[in-house]
């Protein structure tokens, strides 16, 4: 077998980490070792620069509306422009609840606050007046194609 290594940027592990998101982390890990794939993780905190062509995979956890605030200036001005530049170079992202509202072009919380993110992807977030909580199957064209994603939804 060859022999593999991956780098991965773990964005802001300290403050999004809301559903105990390293363990997503932890499986990437384990799962990538199994199959002979060495994985290096380096913790991205505010202030950190994201290295051009240093990382392979980034992973971007969740965190609640509080948590986002204290990272949301750091991830627009510094990280956020080139983590996009590094994904349109072909770097990988996981990106989970809060980090996947950030990579999105807006969250609007319930009540109407709107907060800008970064635009990279062309989603957008509407808190409702109800959580919504439970597993989730839809369909999305990627590339031409139909697939099917599952997950599971915990949000307002």
């Amino acid at each position: 077998m060859k022999d593999c290594s991956l780098r991965v940027g773990h964005l802001y592990p300290d403050h999004m980490n809301l559903y105990g998101d390293r363990g997503n982390l932890m499986a990437f890990v384990y799962r990538a070792g199994l199959r002979g794939i060495t994985v290096e993780v380096e913790q991205l905190q505010p202030g950190d620069p994201v290295a051009r062509g240093r990382y392979d995979f980034f992973f971007f956890g969740g965190g609640q509306d509080n948590e986002q605030e204290q990272i949301y200036e750091d991830f627009l001005s510094r990280k956020g422009q080139d983590l996009a530049r590094e994904l349109d170079d072909g770097a990988a992202c996981l990106a989970v609840c809060g980090g996947y509202q950030l990579l999105g072009r807006s969250y609007e919380v319930y009540g109407g606050k709107k907060i800008p993110g970064l635009g990279w992807m062309d989603v957008w977030t509407e808190a409702g007046s109800m959580r919504a909580i439970g597993n989730i199957l839809i369909e999305s064209t990627l590339d031409g194609r139909v697939v099917e994603l599952a997950g599971f939804e915990n949000h307002g």
